[in-house]
C-alpha cells in the first residue's frame, strides 16, 4: 500500500502517515529504503507486513490487528504489476511481440494482490475510549455506593 492508501484506510491525513513512516523507517531497513527512494510522482509501495508496522506505530496494536484480520480475509483477485504491463505494452508497440504473445505473457505473469477497499479504523480509538470511560464511571459509582452503605451501617 502507498502512504495515500494507508491514510485512506486509517482515516488520517497523508502528512500524519508520512510521520509514522518516518518513525518506523528508523527501525525497519526495508521501509527506510522504500521511503528514501520514493518521490512525489512515484510513491513507495509497502508490503502488508510493512503496512502493519506503520499502522502499529501510529495507531497501536489493536488497529493493526484489526487491519491484519481484515486483509487476511479480503478476497484475492489476479492483478499484473504496472511495470510488467508497461514492458509488455512497449514490446507490442515496438513490434517485438505480437498482441497474442503479449496477452499470453500477461496471463502467465499474473500475481495475486488483495483488492483495495477501505477499512475504517478511526472508530477504534473513540470506542475504546468510550468503553474505558464507562468502566471508570461504573467503578466510581460502586465506590460511592459502598461508601454510602458504610455510612448507613454506622
Amino acid at each position: 500500500m502507498t502512504t495515500k492508501e494507508i491514510a485512506e484506510v486509517t482515516g488520517k491525513k497523508i502528512r500524519v502517515v508520512q510521520e509514522w513512516v518516518k518513525k518506523v523507517s528508523a527501525k525497519n531497513a526495508s521501509i527506510n529504503a522504500k521511503s528514501a527512494s520514493s518521490t512525489s510522482t512515484y510513491s513507495a509501495d509497502y508490503t502488508q507486513e510493512e503496512t502493519l508496522a506503520i499502522i502499529k506505530e501510529g495507531m497501536g496494536e489493536v488497529p493493526a490487528g484489526v487491519y491484519k484480520a481484515a486483509t487476511d480475509t479480503a478476497p484475492k483477485t489476479p492483478a499484473v504489476s504496472e511495470r510488467m504491463l508497461q514492458q509488455v505494452r512497449l514490446s507490442v508497440r515496438d513490434n517485438l511481440l505480437t498482441r497474442e504473445e503479449g496477452r499470453h505473457i500477461l496471463d502467465v505473469e499474473k500475481i495475486t494482490k488483495p483488492v483495495p477497499y477501505t477499512i475504517d479504523l478511526g472508530w477504534l480509538h473513540k470506542s475504546s475510549y468510550a468503553v474505558e470511560m464507562k468502566e471508570r464511571e461504573t467503578a466510581r459509582n460502586k465506590r460511592i455506593e459502598y461508601t454510602n452503605q458504610q455510612k448507613l451501617d454506622l
